[in-house]
């Protein structure tokens, strides 16, 4: 994946990697959890690359791992006493606030399903970060400068809608600070 010459060989891996954590997550969707940050870290330094097929997969891989049953699985196993109540266990908020930026930036292409695969990622960085600590989602905050500060209106466009569908899934006013948006808008 690293040399950047044999275009064949890259999108030829990274249909390779889509089969194999597809197959992995139908078989051992623990092992990904286990180690999904990790997955995320490598992953997305491959949105940066300028081969199509290489950024629609590696978008598809990503939201297979962010579609994951995080919390589900999380609450079985601290029904059966594997980890403990503290324990941090799947992707942290952290590591997602550290990749949102690169996720963003693939709203700027000119292709839809791109623009597409990213928002549905961001979508599901959200509802990840809703259902953790409280304290520790700000998602909105986040996205917001990326609404207000970018050039291109493709940016602009995909992140108000994201905003709106986040705002119409929210349950109530700490999933969704809705005032932190206004301010920024206004």
């Amino acid at each position: 994946m690293n040399t950047q010459n044999n275009w064949r060989v890259r999108t030829k891996t990274i249909d390779e990697m889509l089969h194999d954590v597809q197959d992995r997550i139908d078989s051992s969707s623990e092992y990904i959890m286990v180690n999904s940050e990790r997955f995320l870290d490598f992953f997305v330094q491959l949105l940066a690359d300028q081969n199509f097929k290489i950024v629609l997969n590696t978008l598809n891989i990503l939201n297979m791992i962010i579609g994951m049953p995080q919390q589900k699985l999380r609450y079985e196993k601290l029904l059966k006493n594997e980890i403990a109540q503290d324990r941090d266990w799947g992707i942290s908020n952290a590591s997602f606030g550290r990749h949102i930026s690169l996720i963003v930036k693939k709203l700027s292409d000119s292709k839809n399903i791109i623009r597409q695969e990213a928002i549905k990622c961001l979508f599901g960085i959200n509802q990840i970060m809703r259902m953790g600590n409280k304290k520790d989602n700000n998602f909105i905050a986040l996205i917001l400068p990326y609404l207000n500060n970018s050039s291109n209106w493709h940016i602009r466009e995909e992140l108000l809608n994201l905003l709106i569908k986040c705002f119409l899934t929210s349950q109530d006013a700490s999933e969704f600070d809705a005032y932190q948006c206004l301010d920024s808008i206004l």
